[in-house]
C-alpha cells in the first residue's frame, strides 16, 4: 500500500554537510493524543525502516487506548457513547483574560460584555483522541489555500470518502453561493470564497460495511514495530533543552500505571502533534522558552429550525443520516457578510465554516446533550467557524496552573462575533428562507427537559470540534500558508531543524 502521506529522509541522514548544522537526534519523540501522532508514526516508519539500525520512536499520550473497543470504528460509536464520553477527553483549565483597564459593568445583567473567566476545556484522550471522540465524523471542507504538490488533496481522497450532497444539502450549498457570493468548487483548496459541493467524510468501505476513518489499522501495524513505542496513560511530562543541540530535547515522563517510574528520553526530536492548550501548558510546566501563540477564534452556535421548510424544499424530518445523528453537513470558507448595498470586503477567505443538523447537539462536554423539540417538527442547526482575523495570544500561567486565553478589547470581541452572528444568519437563511431575528433568542433543552436561555455573548467553546482536529491534522503534515492557517506548535519558533 501507497501512503500519500510518506515523507523524504531527514536531512540530518542525507549529508555530512547538513548535519553539522542541524541535529541527530537519537530518537524521535512524537506528543499528542491526536491521529496525527499515528499519522506522523507511520511517516517515521517508512523514512526509517530499510535502516540497520532505526532511531527509536516514542509516541506519548496521557489518555488510555480505546482503539482495543472493538466497536470503536462503528459509525454510532458517537450515539451509543455519548453518555460516557467523558472515558475519552482530556481536560485543561482555561482562564479567559480581560483587556487591560476593560471591566464588566456589573449593573448590566444582559449588556454583551466579554468577562473574565475560568472554565475547563476538553478535548481527545489517547491513542487517536481527537477522532476517537468527535462527536460529528470529521469531514474536510475547503480550508486550505495552498497545496504543495497536491499532498493534501491525495491524502483526502485516499483516507475520506467522496459523498455527492444530498437533495437537501445541494439547496442550502446552493443558497449559500447566492447569499454569500460563493464560488461553487469541489477541491478543498480554495483561493476565494466558496462552498464545498460535496463532502468528504472520514469513513471508509470494510467489506459491505462503512466505518469510521480512525486510522486504526495503520496503528495496529506500527504496534508489532520493536522500535516503535506507543506510551499510554502518561500522567507526568517534562522536557529540558538538550545540553548537546538546541534542536534536541531531554524528555522526562511517568504514567499512571507506574507513577513512581521516571523514564528519560536524551537526544530527542520533539515533534508535537498535540492540540495547542497540551503544547502551552507542558511548555509552560517545563518552563522552556517558546513564543507565544497567536490562535484564530473559534465560535459555535446552536439554534432550532423546523425540521420542514416550504420556502427552500428542504425537508430534514425523514433525512437519513451515517449513524452520528447528523441529517445534513455542508462546509464553506467566505469573507466577512456584506451590508445591504455593498460589496464583498476582500477576496481573501477570512472565515472556515462547517455547519450541520442533528436532533441532538452531542458537542456538549458532559455528556448530557441538547435536544430539539421533534414533537414540534424542530431540530437542531449548528454552525461552527474558525476566524482568521480574530485571533487570541496563548500562555502559560504557572501560579493559577492555567493556559491564558488573552480576548481582545470588548470592541473587537463585539464586532467579530457580531459578524460571526450575520454568517450564522445566512446559513439559518440558506435552509430556512426566512432571515432569524437578531440578536438570537432562544431555549435549548438537556435531557432531563431542562431549558436555559442561551447568553448573549459566547467567547470560547468548551470542546475541541471535528473542524479544529482536520485543520489542525493536515496543516502538521503538509505545512501552512503564513496568514491564513491555523498555527501548529512545530513552526512557532521556526522551522523544525531535526524532524
Amino acid at each position: 500500500m501507497s501512503y500519500p502521506c510518506s515523507i523524504r529522509p531527514s536531512a540530518q541522514y542525507r549529508s555530512n554537510r547538513q548535519a553539522q548544522v542541524t541535529a541527530t537526534p537519537e530518537s524521535f519523540t512524537i506528543i499528542g493524543d491526536t491521529v496525527t501522532s499515528i499519522l506522523y508514526a507511520e511517516k517515521l516508519y517508512q523514512n526509517f525502516k530499510d535502516q540497520a539500525t532505526p532511531p527509536q520512536i516514542y509516541v506519548i499520550t496521557n489518555g488510555n487506548d480505546q482503539m482495543t473497543d472493538v466497536n470503536i470504528e462503528a459509525l454510532d460509536y458517537i450515539v451509543v457513547n455519548n453518555k460516557t464520553i467523558d472515558k475519552v477527553l482530556n481536560n485543561t483549565r482555561v482562564h479567559l483574560i480581560l483587556k487591560d483597564d476593560e471591566v464588566r459593568n456589573p449593573l448590566l445583567v444582559d449588556d454583551n460584555t466579554v468577562f473574565e473567566s475560568y472554565y475547563q476545556y476538553f478535548t481527545g484522550a489517547g491513542i487517536g483522541g481527537d477522532f476517537n471522540s468527535a462527536y460529528t465524523i470529521p469531514c474536510v471542507g475547503p480550508w486550505f489555500t495552498s497545496d504543495s504538490r497536491g499532498r493534501i488533496q491525495s491524502f483526502v481522497k485516499t483516507y475520506t470518502v467522496q459523498k455527492e450532497l444530498t437533495k437537501n444539502e445541494m439547496i442550502v450549498a446552493n443558497n449559500l453561493a447566492t447569499l454569500l457570493n460563493l464560488a461553487k468548487t469541489t477541491s478543498i483548496v480554495a483561493t476565494k470564497p466558496s462552498v464545498l459541493m460535496l463532502n468528504n467524510i472520514f469513513i471508509y468501505h470494510e467489506s459491505s460495511q462503512i466505518q469510521r476513518q480512525l486510522f486504526r489499522d495503520m496503528y495496529t501495524q506500527l504496534l508489532g514495530v520493536p522500535w516503535i513505542n506507543f506510551v499510554t496513560h502518561t500522567n507526568n511530562l517534562v522536557l529540558q533543552a538538550s545540553p548537546t543541540s538546541s534542536c534536541l530535547q531531554t524528555v522526562f515522563y511517568s504514567t499512571l500505571k507506574e507513577p513512581l517510574k521516571l523514564t528519560q528520553i536524551d537526544n530527542t526530536c520533539v515533534l508535537w502533534m498535540s492540540n495547542l492548550y497540551t503544547y502551552i501548558q507542558t511548555m509552560g510546566i517545563s518552563k522552556i522558552p517558546h513564543r507565544k501563540i497567536s490562535v484564530p477564534v473559534f465560535y459555535r452556535i446552536v439554534l432550532p429550525i423546523n425540521q420542514i421548510n416550504p420556502i427552500t424544499g428542504v425537508d430534514l424530518s425523514g433525512e437519513n443520516d451515517l449513524g452520528d445523528g447528523v441529517s445534513m453537513r455542508v462546509n464553506f470558507c467566505c469573507t466577512d457578510v456584506s451590508e445591504p448595498g455593498e460589496s464583498q470586503n476582500s477576496l481573501i477567505p477570512t472565515w472556515y465554516v462547517t455547519c450541520y443538523t442533528t436532533n441532538e447537539d452531542f458537542g456538549q462536554p458532559n455528556g448530557s446533550g441538547a435536544f430539539a423539540n421533534t414533537s414540534q417538527g424542530k431540530t437542531l442547526l449548528i454552525v461552527e467557524t474558525l476566524s482568521l482575523i480574530n485571533r487570541r495570544v496563548y500562555s502559560y500561567d504557572d501560579v493559577n496552573l492555567s493556559v491564558s486565553v488573552a480576548l481582545n478589547s470588548n470592541q473587537t470581541e463585539l464586532q467579530m462575533y457580531g459578524k460571526f452572528l450575520l454568517i450564522a444568519a445566512n446559513v439559518y437563511m440558506s435552509i430556512t428562507g426566512t432571515p432569524p431575528q437578531l440578536p438570537f433568542d432562544f431555549s435549548i433543552c438537556n435531557d432531563q427537559g431542562l431549558c436555559t436561555d442561551t447568553f448573549p455573548l459566547e467567547t470560547t467553546s468548551y470542546r475541541e470540534s471535528p473542524l479544529l482536529s482536520v485543520i489542525r491534522m493536515l496543516t502538521s503534515l503538509y505545512g501552512q500558508s503564513n496568514t491564513v492557517q491555523y498555527p501548529t506548535p512545530n513552526l512557532v519558533n521556526g522551522p523544525q531543524c531535526c524532524g
